[in-house]
């Protein structure tokens, strides 16, 4: 899905089990060149950017503990979906660099 980026918010349940909320964005083919994304984690809020535009936001769920990156090119599962015969093999993700800062 190469005109498509997730944004997910990772958690455990009170009870302990994993949760997932989020959304995706469909813009354009991000395949076609170098892109910048943002996370902007606040106490009350976490806020996704793509190229610098706010892309989703949510206030529900924001962990009070350490939280990590996953950058990842998923294929197949549940979510977002089996491969099919569009699918291109192989894949790639180049990434120029990933920063980390804190206020």
């Amino acid at each position: 899905q190469p005109t498509t980026v997730y944004m997910t918010n990772h958690y455990k349940k009170a009870d302990g089990k994993h949760e997932g909320k989020g959304d995706k964005f469909v813009g354009p083919d991000y395949t076609a060149g170098f892109h910048t994304y943002a996370v902007d984690w606040q106490p009350n809020e976490i806020v996704w950017y793509v190229d610098g535009v706010e892309r989703y936001r949510t206030r529900e769920n924001v962990p009070a503990v350490p939280m990590y990156i996953l950058a990842n090119l998923a294929v197949g599962g549940d979510w977002p979906g089996n491969p099919d015969a569009t699918t291109t093999f192989p894949s790639y993700m180049d990434i120029d660099y990933i920063r980390v800062y804190q206020k």
